[in-house]
């Protein structure tokens, strides 16, 4: 079963995106790493928590968290994680706040990158809308002593 939080649509276009060229470089003698069950992120207070799970990790050599915010033109990647044999992972991401313009606005992408010997995977989802206010200026405070 998969589940993506708060953006299926465009979660779910990179998983079909991701199997479709899986099958295709599969054809050609590419295998892939691994295979995505679970990639989503929801708020958590005044982060937002990222959470994935993969079917194994024979062939995985890392994963690469990335977040794009609506005032940023790429992904920067936020943490490199290198597999532990436990098949689900979660990240928290405290530092929500902070962007080149100061605090982010609107949804915020996340992309996790699979590396492993062949061609690396990609996935996307979104987290939609806005903390509360409240949450919003104790991010920022907690921010400023980082």
């Amino acid at each position: 079963m998969l589940y993506f939080s708060q953006s299926r649509r465009f979660a779910g276009l990179g998983l079909r995106l991701g199997l479709g060229l899986g099958l295709l470089l599969g054809s050609a003698g590419l295998a892939l790493a691994t295979t995505l069950l679970l990639f989503m992120a929801t708020y958590d207070g005044s982060a937002v928590r990222v959470e994935w799970e993969v079917n194994t990790e024979t062939d995985v050599t890392g994963f690469d968290l990335s977040r794009k915010s609506p005032d940023e033109t790429d992904f920067r990647v936020i943490s490199r994680v290198v597999p532990t044999g436990q098949l689900r992972y979660s990240f928290a991401d405290t530092c929500l706040y902070r962007s080149h313009s100061g605090l982010l606005q609107g949804p915020v992408a996340y992309r996790l990158t699979v590396r492993g010997p062949g061609p690396d995977q990609a996935y996307t989802t979104t987290v939609a809308g806005t903390v509360s206010t409240l949450e919003r200026s104790w991010g920022t405070i907690k921010s400023m002593f980082r």
